[in-house]
């Protein structure tokens, strides 16, 4: 875990006929934070996922302080892959903006030469903020869990048609690797919330629950 949190007070002395005295600078919000977070994701060695959160708080786009620019808040997740391929290690990286996929005008500050009533449009509302909370919730577990039933299942068939369980689990893990990143997109893309529930959530144990048939009559 990484982050900060800056507080600027930054006010103009000895303007042109004072008439600016005492009023907050151009462009320098008083607060700034960001957070950022890594998790190596557990049964999937080299996997780690990562977030960071980053607020700028309201300001001022002119040093007359008659128009402002509305806090905002971006929030970027990303993933990245450590393994060795024919004997040489292998890194793999990517990260995306998920605003950016619901509503690309509010992934980045307003433009100055906006309005403030357009500006204040671009700000999330209680209930979009919820529902994106929601949708990297299901990302994060939801391609958790699809992927495991992928790979529980995987290795079950393999087992079934006579290969080592161990060498099934294996390709499994690297189709998980290669669905893991689709099931986290799509998670955003999608219209509703409860059709990706359904589909990562759903699939995945049902695959698991049929990997686990599949090995209980074999043994």
């Amino acid at each position: 875990m990484l982050g900060g949190i800056t507080y600027t007070q930054a006010k103009l002395t000895k303007t042109q006929g004072g008439l600016q005295d005492g009023n907050q600078a151009f462009g320098s919000p008083p607060w700034a934070a960001n957070f950022g977070v890594g998790w190596d994701v557990p049964g999937l060695p080299g996997l780690a996922l990562n977030g960071r959160a980053i607020h700028t708080s309201r300001q001022y786009v002119d040093n007359a302080n008659s128009l402002k620019m509305p806090s905002w808040t971006r929030l970027d997740l990303g993933a990245r892959y450590a393994t060795q391929l024919s004997g040489k290690p292998l890194f793999t990286a990517g990260g995306l903006s998920p605003w950016a996929l619901r509503a690309p005008s509010a992934c980045q500050p307003p433009s100055i030469s906006e309005s403030s009533e357009t500006m204040r449009a671009h700000t999330f509302t209680r209930r979009d903020h919820a529902a994106l909370a929601g949708r990297i919730l299901l990302a994060v577990c939801g391609g958790y869990a699809f992927c495991w039933g992928v790979v529980a299942l995987f290795a079950a068939m393999t087992f079934l048609l006579g290969a080592e369980f161990h060498d099934g689990e294996m390709l499994g893990l690297i189709l998980a690797l290669l669905f893991y990143p689709v099931a986290f997109l799509w998670s955003f893309a999608a219209r509703s919330l409860w059709l990706v529930s359904g589909v990562l959530v759903g699939s995945g144990g049902l695959m698991a629950a049929a990997a686990s048939l599949i090995q209980s009559a074999l043994t």
